[in-house]
Formats: C-alpha cells, structure tokens, sequence
C-alpha cells in the first residue's frame, strides 16, 4: 500500500475512534448510513492492502525468478546449440534459426527464437549429439523454454491481480473521505455547545482530510476526551498568538 494511502487508513481510523470516544455525536445509527460506510471503508482497506502488498512481493518475486530462467535458456541450451551449428555448418551456410538472438532482445524475442532454434535442431539431432550434447538436450531445450514462458504468464496475473488491488485502494480511500465529510456535516451541529469537544473534532477532522492537524502536528490517539481536547486548545491559543 502507498504511503499516501496508508496515511488515509490511519486518518479514517482516529475519526471513528473519536466518535467512539465521544458519546455526545451520537451512536452509530444516530450518525447514519456515513458511519457504517467508515467501517466497511476501514475493513476493507485491510484487506486490499493485504492483497496489494502481496502481489507487490510476487511481482518482485516472479521478476528474479524471470532473470534466472531466462539466462538458463539462453546461456545452457540455447549458445551450445548455436556454437556447435556455427563450427559443423559454418556461417554462411548455417540455418539462420542458429543464430542468437540479441543479448537485450526482450522475453518474448528470446521465446520465439528459442523456439525456432529448437525446431531447427529437431531436424539434424544426432548431429549435435555426435558433438557432444546430451541425447535429451531437445526436451530439456524445450523444458527451459516452457518454463520461462510460464513465469511471464504468471507475472502478467501478478501485475494484473496489483493493479485491481491499487484501484480498489482508491476507490476506497474515495469513499471514506467522501462519508467523513458527511459526519462532519452531522457532528458539527451537535457540538455546537461543546466548544473544547468542536475545537477537537476539527483537529480530527482537518488532520483527516488533509494530513495535518489543526496544530500543525499528528495529535496522539486519545485514550480519553481529555488528551484531544487539551491538543486542539493548545492549537487554538497559538492561532490566536
């Protein structure tokens, strides 16, 4: 999960922990459907930053894996099979499916000559026997190629399942941003008589919306009201400064 969008989890959670606290706004079914929304958000956020961050780790993962399977078919089966067609047909009359591809040709140009080169050598098999190669160096050959075809299918689903994740993300942090600004429109009337209580839910609330609290730093998470309140004061004091 981005630092941006852990900071909104963070965000969403010291408002609902605030209207926990504060008995004065109201339960959850006086403060409306915008309440139950921060829940799911929260919830939800949880879990899909789970799956972000996994796919992020297998993404990583399957591109070093890549790496490796990709210097095994082109160092260990692909080069001996060129080397030995170079020096038993020699250049200008060799199959030009021996030839190697270029070393920074992409994943999909090294299957596709690996493949050739390996359809070539179907043809004339005892001959690269006869110099020394294995006599399963065609199925281990082709082994290699599968197997660094599979991984890049595997890392298309990894980057595909990343980047539903990253939407979902958004979508959510959307979401709860959105339902903040619904509670505070329901919140802020109630204190209207509590000016410590308003003066903490503003700090909450501005430090929810835009990173910051109203005194310029991230008030602790309260354990009582008392904490908050005396933070959001001390904010307004310095204001008034």
């Amino acid at each position: 999960m981005k630092k941006a969008q852990r900071a909104a989890r963070h965000r969403f959670g010291r408002v609902k922990d605030f209207l926990g606290q504060h008995p004065a706004v109201g339960g959850a079914a006086e403060l409306g459907k915008q309440s139950q929304v921060l829940d799911e958000v929260l919830q939800k956020l949880s879990d899909n930053g789970e799956e972000q961050d996994a796919a992020l780790r297998f993404t990583r993962a399957e591109i070093t894996r890549q790496r490796a399977l990709r210097h095994e078919l082109r160092n260990n089966h692909m080069q001996p099979v060129s080397r030995i067609a170079k020096l038993v047909y020699g250049v200008p009359s060799m199959n030009t499916a021996f030839k190697m591809p270029k070393l920074r040709a992409d994943n999909e140009a090294l299957l596709d000559a690996a493949r050739g080169m390996a359809q070539a050598a179907a043809k004339n098999a005892d001959v690269f026997i006869e110099h020394g190669l294995q006599k399963d160096f065609l199925e281990q050959f082709r082994a290699a190629t599968s197997a660094l075809s599979d991984a890049l299918g595997a890392r298309v689903e990894s980057q595909r399942r990343r980047t539903v994740a990253n939407k979902s993300v958004a979508e959510l942090v959307k979401r709860g941003n959105t339902a903040v600004q619904m509670l505070d429109a329901v919140v802020t009337p109630r204190l209207a008589n509590d000016p410590d209580l308003l003066a903490a839910w503003k700090s909450v609330k501005k430090f929810t919306e835009s990173g910051a609290s109203a005194g310029g730093s991230v008030p602790a998470t309260p354990t009582t009201s008392s904490p908050i309140i005396a933070s959001a004061a001390a904010a307004a004091e310095v204001k008034a400064a």
